[in-house]
């Protein structure tokens, strides 16, 4: 305190003493009332779940422990099942001229979620205890969830506090027991798959964020390359108009099937035909080519894929014969063909045949 008030005179501490005493009061009042916070805080998330309270009238609200233990509590007072003392005497209360008190029977018929508390001689739900939400539902409700039920008179509020198939109870009940075979529920497995989905995503994401780093570090390490790409080159050669991409993807493709066809030169090699259609419902083939290279390797190269007319065995056949002469290469050569099973294609006498 001596860095925000200067000493004072011994003259004058008497007319100073009292505000200065009032304002260490309230620093004092504060600091505890901090104290007090953090500590309820490291009370609610340290608590010893083996140890909860069982008597329903005293328990602390679920909403007032630590967020991350919640479940965690809740699957430990299911486990243990509500508080039914069967074997203690009630005691009796006045309600008009006679002397009524909670009758232990009604356990058997509310057996998976009535409670009574003996302390406070009152009925309670598990249920909407675990999972009520506060302000919502009938006021009944409210009494089964926190305050506590004991008009002993009117026994027949526990079936209206059952409510419907959408009331705050059958609610409760319902996400209790979805707790408790969380595996099996559909909203827990539509979780894990999404997570699943989600993961695999990031990691194809990441893959091609890291491709594209690296090649980038590449043209950096490259003062010829990186002077001249992207936003060091002219505004009308950036090379990156989608007409442009694809012209590069093309001579891409014929630098390959250049490669293919130089490694094929005079070999003898088979072929693989399949004809599927794609989604917006046009016919297309599929040409693989399967050769011994110059190791003694086998090789097998996906060709081209071409769109046909029909499936037929003669278009087939016509499509193949123009890709083969498309890429100097001979039908006279082939040695072998494979397709699938299709009547087009392996028939005896209409089937596919070269």
């Amino acid at each position: 305190m001596e860095k925000y008030f200067k000493k004072t005179s011994q003259s004058c501490h008497s007319c100073a003493s009292t505000p200065t005493v009032d304002l260490e009061k309230n620093e004092d009042e504060q600091r505890n009332k901090r104290n007090r916070t953090i500590g309820e805080s490291s009370k609610s998330t340290l608590t010893d779940i083996d140890n909860l309270q069982s008597d329903p009238g005293l328990r602390i609200p679920i909403s007032e422990f630590s967020f991350n233990i919640r479940d965690q509590i809740r699957r430990s007072y299911l486990q243990k099942g509500p508080c039914q003392p069967r074997n203690h005497d009630c005691p009796k209360s006045k309600f008009g001229m006679k002397d009524r008190r909670f009758n232990p029977r009604w356990f058997d018929k509310y057996s998976s979620w009535l409670e009574y508390s003996i302390q406070k001689d009152k009925a309670y739900c598990l249920y909407c205890y675990l999972f009520g939400v506060e302000g919502r539902g009938k006021e009944d409700d409210e009494a089964f969830r926190r305050n506590g039920f004991s008009n002993w008179k009117k026994p027949d509020r526990f079936d209206l506090h059952i409510g419907g198939p959408n009331s705050a109870h059958n609610n409760a009940r319902q996400n209790c027991e979805d707790l408790m075979k969380q595996d099996q529920n559909i909203h827990f497995a539509f979780h894990v798959q999404s997570d699943r989905t989600t993961n695999a995503y990031r990691i194809r994401l990441n893959s091609s964020i890291d491709c594209v780093k690296f090649l980038l570090r590449q043209a950096n390490h490259n003062e010829n390359i990186s002077s001249v790409i992207l936003k060091n080159a002219p505004e009308n050669l950036k090379l990156t108009a989608p007409d442009i991409q694809k012209d590069i993807c093309r001579a891409i493709s014929l630098a390959i099937t250049d490669y293919i066809k130089e490694e094929v030169g005079d070999s003898f090699f088979s072929i693989l035909v399949d004809e599927a259609r794609d989604i917006s419902a046009k016919e297309q083939m599929a040409l693989i080519i399967r050769y011994v290279n110059e190791k003694g390797q086998i090789i097998q190269r996906f060709l081209a894929i071409v769109h046909v007319p029909e499936t037929s065995a003669r278009c087939l056949k016509k499509e193949v014969e123009q890709v083969l002469s498309n890429y100097c290469l001979s039908h006279s050569k082939i040695r072998g063909h494979g397709y699938d099973g299709a009547s087009n294609m392996r028939g005896e006498f209409n089937g596919f045949q070269m």
